[in-house]
């Protein structure tokens, strides 16, 4: 029943299988005792109504054990969506509603909002936003969410729906420009399963052509010797062999080594990230 129970929660399809969620969760006493769920309709006249929503479930998460700091994540995502869906999604201000689900437990939080928007896209948004760019200077509300949690995206099955899902613990891939080197930092078990793993090879693929990566996986500890992290290996030589990138790989001093060994029949492996640049200031030097 678990791992029904898991494989649900974590699919694309999460929102539309509310009811069967809750189906599960009833038949475990312990996950029937750790769900709290809120739902919540809003007009633009009480707005104020929604931070009594956000607070509440704030409190929920102190209650449940999360720390301050993913709390605030949580708190500032809720409030960007809620003044999105305020901002642009209510054509009537007087007939229009936003509606909220939040299913909040303690080693995650799904926050689902609905509005009327029409004509919205949040993959166009978000790269309009650069956030997928570490050097753009046009950061907004979205795409610092994008940067809490790759666990956010939009399902327009009847009407626009943004959501988010935030797993206590569990820090995003961060993306970083070194000189003309592009760091990607493969958080603890941030990619431990199929849609973030998913998530990567996507971030990887808008690399531009013959650009120099560096993949560090000095945070991965929990991430080395799974199936996944053959799948980002797989990724890599097929982005490498698709757009002439030249890739180093890094942290792998942590992992078996076979993991090691795997990485270095493709790849410049290095024990640190210094090491992998100095690598490709050389190959600059020498080309």
């Amino acid at each position: 029943m678990f791992i029904d129970f898991f494989k649900l929660i974590f699919s694309k399809d999460f929102v539309s299988n509310s009811k069967e969620i809750i189906s599960l969760l009833r038949r475990s006493k312990e996950w029937r005792k750790d769900i709290v769920k809120f739902d919540g309709t809003f007009s633009y006249g009480n707005q104020i109504e929604s931070t009594i929503f956000i607070d509440r479930s704030i409190r929920v998460l102190k209650e449940k054990g999360w720390e301050e700091q993913e709390r605030e994540e949580v708190k500032f995502i809720m409030r960007e969506l809620f003044q999105n869906s305020f901002s642009y999604g209510l054509p009537s201000k007087e007939y229009s509603y936003v509606n909220t689900t939040a299913i909040i437990t303690s080693t995650f939080i799904q926050f689902s909002i609905s509005d009327c928007a029409t004509n919205f896209a949040l993959l166009a948004e978000l790269q309009n936003q650069g956030a997928y760019d570490p050097e753009s200077d046009k950061h907004k509300g979205l795409s610092f969410i994008n940067k809490i949690t790759p666990e956010f995206y939009q399902d327009n099955t009847t009407v626009n729906t943004v959501v988010v899902i935030k797993r206590q613990g569990l820090r995003p891939l961060i993306v970083e420009k070194e000189g003309d080197v592009l760091l990607f930092k493969v958080g603890n078990s941030s990619y431990v399963d199929d849609r973030n793993c998913q998530l990567f090879i996507e971030r990887l693929s808008k690399v531009t052509p013959k650009g120099k990566v560096i993949i560090d996986f000095g945070a991965a500890r929990s991430l080395l010797g799974t199936r996944q992290i053959r799948e980002i290996r797989q990724s890599l030589i097929e982005a490498q062999k698709a757009s002439d990138l030249k890739i180093a790989v890094c942290g792998l001093e942590y992992a078996p080594y076979v993991v090691f060994e795997y990485f270095e029949k493709k790849f410049p492996v290095f024990m640190s990230i210094e090491d992998a640049l100095n690598f490709h200031k050389s190959f600059r030097r020498a080309k």
